[in-house]
């Protein structure tokens, strides 16, 4: 390798300067393995905080579906008002369909309400009527019981 050094003078005053015309194979060999030591020990030291943080990184961009899951599992079972919180982007559809679902829901459960308040009253209708008459057959029964008989004589003649 040749390598020439010359002063030159500078505006800060006399610098040298190197020039360095060849590289025996063992010297750069040399500083190649010298630089890619350096570029992976970055690389390990990069590799190492990302795993140190993947962890705390995936728990706060789970947070809001913690938050949807804790809320949605704290309903009352007839709670089936839409979800209010917040939800990512990512499952915004899902929680609109969610209360698309519980909205179909509460409609079929009204219809069904509706439904046996009119099956109970048509019962409680039918069995008063039939109380009614009941109590009319028991009346007239006690009325014909507790006066005299007379008694049916034919004509004769």
């Amino acid at each position: 390798m040749l390598t020439v050094a010359r002063p030159v003078q500078g505006a800060d005053g006399l610098d040298w300067m190197i020039l360095q015309l060849g590289q025996t194979r063992l010297s750069r060999n040399a500083e190649m393995q010298a630089a890619f030591a350096v570029s992976a020990a970055g690389l390990a030291a990069v590799t190492a905080l990302c795993l140190l943080l993947l962890p705390v990184a995936a728990r706060a961009a789970l947070a809001p579906l913690a938050a949807l899951s804790r809320d949605i599992a704290a309903r009352d079972p007839g709670d089936l008002a839409p979800v209010a919180a917040a939800a990512p982007d990512e499952v915004a559809r899902l929680v609109a369909a969610l209360n698309a679902f519980m909205a179909r829901l509460a409609g079929a459960q009204a219809s069904r309400e509706t439904f046996i308040a009119d099956v109970a009253h048509q019962l409680r209708s039918g069995l008063a009527a039939l109380q009614g008459r009941i109590e009319l057959v028991a009346t007239r029964a006690t009325r014909s019981s507790s006066q005299p008989r007379r008694s049916r004589a034919a004509p004769s003649g």
